[in-house]
């Protein structure tokens, strides 16, 4: 098995769309940079708009520290009353984390 590359800098944009605010994640979300990212969540979240939407296509890896980072998001939008879900395009590594770990049936996935 090939070695996986260094960690790659986790970038986390917050965009407008409408009513409601589309997080885009670009890297990895591991133990590294899971809590700037739940915060930016958290930010979101708080922010009155009336749905947040995660675009995790291009998260290169993820670890069960970003797994869990989901799962707050969901707690925590549920707390909220915020429409929160995740755009089903996937990059591959988010997905198979998904399908080993048994994730995507306690997450909501939106077009």
């Amino acid at each position: 098995m090939a070695a996986r590359e260094p960690n790659r800098v986790l970038t986390v944009e917050v965009d407008p769309d409408r009513d409601a605010l589309v997080i885009r994640a670009i890297g990895d979300l591991d133990l590294v940079s899971a809590e700037a990212f739940e915060s930016k969540v958290r930010e979101a979240l708080a922010s009155g708009a009336l749905a947040v939407l995660l675009d995790l296509s291009q998260v290169e890896f993820i670890d069960s520290t970003g797994l869990r980072a989901l799962l707050a998001a969901e707690r925590l939008s549920s707390m909220n009353r915020c429409r929160f879900g995740i755009l089903r395009e996937l990059s591959p590594a988010v997905r198979r984390s998904f399908e080993v770990s048994g994730m995507a049936e306690f997450l909501r996935f939106v077009d």
